[in-house]
């Protein structure tokens, strides 16, 4: 029973490490093949709009210099309105600084440490597995010879007993 049971655990340690691998396994390739490229495009995207955006209110700023310096307006409305599309234009750009930099931090950092964590999970439920399956096999071996003990006890006892009967017969 004691073997039975032991076998079993090893059998369930070596399954559970082989899900755990695979699953290592998929994480990684997941990563690296659909989201690590999601990510990138998503800050590509990010970093286009922003560009956009900037060069948008740059030019608005512009065409309205441009009418207004054109045109007698009143100076009050005139100042109101560049203000306006000045402070636009510099919310553009710093907005387009800071995709900038966030795009380089994924780009330089997030993206490099998530592929070293993920290869870390990888390989320690490598070493898991391995682990596990040696420590079944070793199992197994030690399960072999305490049986091989046990039957070479029982061989003994029975030549004994052989003996002790011959003895008492003659």
């Amino acid at each position: 029973l004691e073997i039975g049971a032991t076998e079993a655990a090893a059998t369930w340690e070596v399954g559970k490490a082989r899900a755990e691998l695979e699953a290592a396994q998929r994480a990684l390739t997941a990563f690296r093949e659909t989201k690590a490229p999601v990510q990138e495009a998503e800050a590509v995207l990010s970093l286009d709009r922003a560009r956009y955006r900037a060069e948008e209110a740059e030019a608005e700023l512009a065409e309205l210099e441009a009418m207004y310096a054109a045109e007698e307006f009143a100076d009050m409305t005139k100042e109101l309105v560049l203000t306006r599309g000045r402070a636009r234009l510099e919310m553009a750009r710093r907005n387009l600084e800071l995709a900038e930099r966030r795009a380089e931090h994924r780009r330089e950092l997030e993206f490099p440490r998530r592929l070293d964590e993920l290869r870390i999970n990888l390989e320690q439920a490598e070493r898991a597995f391995q682990e596990a399956r040696h420590s079944a096999a070793r199992g197994d071996v030690e399960r072999r010879l305490s049986l091989m003990k046990a039957e070479h006890a029982v061989e003994d006892a029975q030549r004994e007993v052989e003996e002790m009967e011959s003895k008492a017969q003659a």
